[in-house]
């Protein structure tokens, strides 16, 4: 059980975005936190599933605001390529760089 939901994928750890600073912490049992620097507000998290090569961001189980269908914060194509990862979105790309 230890190796299907606990364990660390490509993208475990934490990325910052190459303009905005902001934080991507990817954590173990397939969750995630999005946090801006210097600021007071909580951020995002939930949990993420790889698809072939997209990556698709849930709000957090148990948000009771959000519909039972409600599905993605955020979805992309993404690719890993060293310390960089890339995730596009409508033909934008966002880039962000390994800090751990």
């Amino acid at each position: 059980m230890k190796n299907k939901y606990l364990a660390k994928d490509e993208l475990y750890g934490a990325w910052e975005h190459a303009i905005t600073k902001e934080r991507l912490y990817f954590e173990a049992a397939r969750h995630f936190q999005s946090k801006l620097p210097c600021s007071v507000e909580n951020g995002t998290d939930g949990s993420y599933r790889v698809s072939a090569d997209s990556l698709l961001f849930y709000p957090p189980k148990g948000n009771d605001d959000l519909g039972k269908d409600s599905l993605i914060y955020y979805s992309g194509k993404f690719s890993i390529s060293g310390n960089e990862l890339k995730i596009i979105q409508h033909n934008k790309t966002e880039i962000f760089k390994r800090i751990r």
